[in-house]
């Protein structure tokens, strides 16, 4: 079985296409969840109408808190549930993921415990991002580069990925339900720094991130990112990290 785990914050008019594309490009067994970080538009009724052709199910809360905190919410919601051969897939749910690149990933995760899509992967790519964007990407990337130096790893940020389920299980084991600790999207970092503190093989494919596709607006705060990535280099040098 693959989980298809999505953060989703008033994303309701995003979510009909995502769906049908993950189904559309996915030809396996798929369980999709959705963790509703607090939206307030009409994700609700979208989510029930999508669900009567799709294997759709939401979770959630009330109150946005983040998209750190809805990752936290569903892998520990999936967790217990996972078999050791499940996998988990994790992505935005804006619609700007790289469909194509879906079916390489879970071919890499036979033989890697983590798989990442980055568009600052060799071949990978950016389309209609602005270009403050891509130098901000560029310069977290690097920055992350210079401090965690994981090999092969160019995204740390980014939740395009696939886990397998013994790799989720023994971060679940080493760091308890709290294994994630930032609520934004500093998360990403945090999560992939565990995992290759605790042996993780992790392998990065190219992707294009395509913002054209989206609807709406991108919900990442800059400023809290940026802070929540500072957080993660102080933990990090005070050894909190694994």
């Amino acid at each position: 079985m693959i989980y298809v785990l999505i953060p989703s914050y008033n994303e309701a008019k995003n979510l009909p296409k995502l769906v049908t594309n993950i189904s559309k490009f996915l030809k396996k067994e798929i369980k999709i969840i959705i963790v509703d970080d607090g939206s307030t538009d009409k994700t609700v009724q979208i989510i029930k109408k999508i669900a009567r052709k799709y294997p759709v199910k939401r979770i959630g809360y009330k109150h946005n808190i983040g998209a750190g905190n809805a990752f936290k919410y569903g892998f520990n919601y999936l967790i217990p549930k996972l078999k050791n051969n499940d996998l988990v897939l994790t992505m935005e749910a804006d619609n700007t993921t790289d469909y194509q690149a879906l079916n390489k990933m879970i071919d890499f995760s036979e033989r890697n415990d983590l798989v990442l899509a980055s568009p600052h992967a060799k071949d990978g790519m950016f389309i209609g991002v602005s270009y403050f964007r891509i130098v901000l990407s560029k310069i977290s990337s690097f920055c992350d580069s210079l401090i965690f130096s994981i090999k092969g790893v160019k995204t740390y940020s980014s939740f395009y990925r696939v886990y397998t389920a013994q790799i989720l299980k023994k971060l679940h084991k080493v760091h308890g339900s709290d294994f994630i600790t930032q609520n934004g999207f500093s998360a990403g970092v945090e999560i992939l720094v565990k995992a290759d503190r605790i042996g993780a093989k992790i392998v990065e494919i190219p992707a294009t991130v395509d913002w054209r596709k989206r609807i709406g607006r991108s919900k990442m705060n800059i400023f809290k990112n940026t802070l929540g990535h500072f957080l993660l280099y102080k933990d990090y040098f005070l050894g909190k990290l694994g």
